[in-house]
């Protein structure tokens, strides 16, 4: 859509829709409830799930190589509506690469020329020692244990000046932990001595690989700081050898009610204690933020099912500060008040109808920490979820230095949809992700013969206040607002 507003060059919507659709078959309610079924020539529907994925990522990626005018430069994508500083790895004529720090106008781009920068200077951030690792920059020190499997024992926030970890808790931060019907009993990643090996550390970023094992299986986890970022990025990688039972399986009666797929805290975990006074759990969902009102996640059969849905990220919170936890992918997580914030990593065993999941592959999780102090909502996590979710796109350059063609700056509104319509015009789909409801100015930078508010059917229902490239906009918290923008490409283009 940026690219069609700047040059009136429209994509092929035939690929898009294409798109799209097996993008939404992969979402498909018997990929979740039966995957093991036989679909077609294809396979199950496991088998054609993965299939469809990379379709859609292959018709995505070709609609990214929409070409541009060529020089020396690289363009960098910024996706949202909010300015943004973003570590990013460019990649010089030579072919070797460097990591530079870039600041991202909203919803634009930037042109960087990556052969005049000078490769960072490499840091003293991380330090090996026997049985310890430590790592930092200017917002956090990170201490792992590597006796204890490399667990988290200080996770220290230099900004808010207080130790995340919950030192006394019975668990690890960072422990994987779950029960392994072989071995009849919980297993953690405690257990082992881990290695760590120094990823990278220079000026803008620090990385760290902890290997271990969980059960004999050996896995890593490596952790990465950034410059100006809050999140703490989190690559967890567990190389299965072979199929393992995860999970409760004990033998159960023949009326028993209980599901051993139910139960999240037997099924492999990876734990977050945090140094919290009575936390409250807040999570966000479709164009939506819930504060949960369970006192555990825990539940073992149908009539007791409890909401345990991360879709992006999950909150906890005293009055004073926080952690919150990003996930890639929409999974389950748990929490009680005997029981520390975790992410569901692993089941392997008995599903519906007692069809056997099995692990089949590696099993890779991305996920992200993000210590803050005050509410979520105080702490912009929407936005830095939206960041994170959204990584920047490298591109040819431009030839331009830098665009921005609209901003939601100030607004707490997220960009949720930039789509073009049958018609030419363009559908700007926007969220209240945690603002107020007064007004507030869009600035857009495009020449708009007008605009209007539509339903999701697209019928107009409103005529918005537009002058002097400002759209004002009203709506209340976790409101959605559509817009029909019709754009004068030609005076665009010659601007």
């Amino acid at each position: 859509t940026m690219h069609y507003l700047l040059s009136g060059e429209r994509p092929n919507q035939d690929s898009l829709d294409e798109a799209w659709r097996t993008l939404m078959l992969a979402q498909h309610h018997d990929s979740w409830i039966v995957p093991y079924n036989r679909l077609n020539k294809q396979g199950t529907w496991a088998d054609n799930i993965a299939l469809w994925t990379e379709k859609t990522c292959q018709l995505a990626g070709q609609a990214f190589k929409t070409d541009h005018p060529r020089n020396d430069c690289t363009a960098y994508y910024n996706t949202t509506g909010k300015m943004r500083k973003a570590i990013v790895t460019g990649v010089k004529r030579d072919g070797s690469a460097i990591d530079f720090q870039v600041e991202l106008p909203p919803f634009g781009w930037v042109d960087v020329d990556v052969n005049q920068l000078e490769l960072p200077k490499e840091g003293k951030h991380i330090k090996l020692y026997k049985g310890s690792a430590t790592m930092e920059n200017d917002q956090y020190r990170l201490v792992f244990d590597l006796k204890r499997g490399g667990i988290l024992t200080s996770l220290y926030d230099k900004q808010q000046h207080r130790e995340v970890v919950d030192k006394s808790n019975i668990y690890g931060f960072g422990e994987l932990h779950g029960y392994f019907e072989r071995d009849g009993r919980f297993r953690s990643s405690t257990e082992t001595v881990a290695t760590a090996e120094i990823v990278k550390d220079n000026t803008f970023m620090q990385s760290i690989c902890i290997a271990g094992k969980i059960a004999g299986v050996p896995f890593t986890q490596t952790y990465t700081l950034k410059k100006d970022e809050q999140q703490i990025d989190v690559m967890l990688i567990i190389d299965w050898k072979r199929n393992v039972h995860i999970g409760n399986h004990q033998q159960r009666e023949k009326d028993d009610p209980t599901v051993p797929f139910y139960n999240t805290k037997y099924a492999l975990n990876v734990l977050f204690p945090a140094a919290l006074l009575q936390p409250k759990l807040w999570k966000n969902a479709p164009y939506d933020v819930c504060e949960s009102q369970l006192d555990s996640t825990f539940f073992d059969r149908w009539t007791d099912i409890r909401h345990n849905i991360i879709l992006s990220w999950v909150d906890v919170a005293d009055d004073q500060s926080g952690l919150s936890l990003l996930s890639d992918h929409t999974t389950s997580y748990s929490f009680a008040h005997n029981y520390p914030l975790a992410l569901t990593v692993q089941y392997s065993g008995r599903g519906l109808w007692g069809r056997d999941h099995k692990i089949t592959g590696k099993t890779q999780l991305h996920y992200a920490l993000v210590p803050h102090s005050g509410h979520w909502d105080n702490a912009n996590i929407c936005d830095i979820s939206e960041a994170w979710n959204r990584p920047v796109i490298q591109a040819t350059g431009r030839g331009e230095k830098q665009r921005s063609l609209l901003s939601l700056d100030g607004t707490g509104y997220q960009l949720s949809s930039m789509t073009i319509d049958a018609d030419g015009s363009v559908l700007m789909r926007l969220y209240n992700a945690n603002g107020d409801n007064r007004p507030h100015d869009i600035r857009l930078d495009l020449p708009i013969a007008s605009v209007t508010e539509v339903d999701l059917q697209g019928n107009e229902v409103f005529h918005p206040l537009f002058r002097n490239q400002r759209l004002t906009v009203q709506m209340p918290r976790y409101g959605i607002r559509t817009y029909r923008l019709t754009v004068n490409h030609i005076s665009f283009c010659d601007t």
